[in-house]
């Protein structure tokens, strides 16, 4: 046994750095595994409390949802901004084709306003007026591209 152990001393190191090395990676990876499950557990209390604060903005924001049933909201977690933002819809008139759009971007924690689109129906893609944080926009594209900004990750 000494003579084969003596003969094979450096296979055998190989052998046994091998599966002292494998033990850490696959050590490594069931801690990488938990991290993820973590944050994956984080986001999903992140996007449940978002969704409770945005209820609340949409009724300081709409006064009286009776009045208004049609408006409607969307809310998002945004992980990149780490804000809670809602998307509130005010359709005013539209069943008769002859009313106006409105959209509002909001901070739903502070109700700051990250913008505003007005648009007269039937001419959808021409706003009467758009607001950006400072600056306007001149179409629909624009404003909808701004909103994806914040309210996809």
């Amino acid at each position: 046994m000494k003579k084969f152990i003596k003969e094979n001393q450096i296979i055998i190191a190989i052998v046994l750095a091998s599966i002292i090395l494998g033990g850490f990676y696959y050590i490594s990876q069931l801690n990488k595994q938990k991290s993820i499950e973590k944050k994956q557990v984080s986001n999903f209390e992140l996007q449940a409390k978002c969704a409770v604060q945005a209820t609340e903005s949409f009724n300081y924001f709409v006064v009286d949802p009776k009045e208004n049933q049609e408006d409607t909201y969307i809310n998002h977690y945004n992980l990149k901004y780490n804000k809670c933002f809602i998307l509130i819809k005010y359709p005013i008139g539209i069943e008769n084709k002859d009313g106006i759009y409105m959209e509002d971007l909001y901070d739903a924690v502070e109700k700051k306003p990250y913008g505003s689109f007005w648009v007269k129906i039937p001419t959808w893609d021409k706003p009467i007026a758009c607001e950006m944080l400072d600056k306007f926009c001149n179409s629909r594209t624009e404003w909808d591209a701004f909103v994806k900004t914040y309210m996809e990750n």
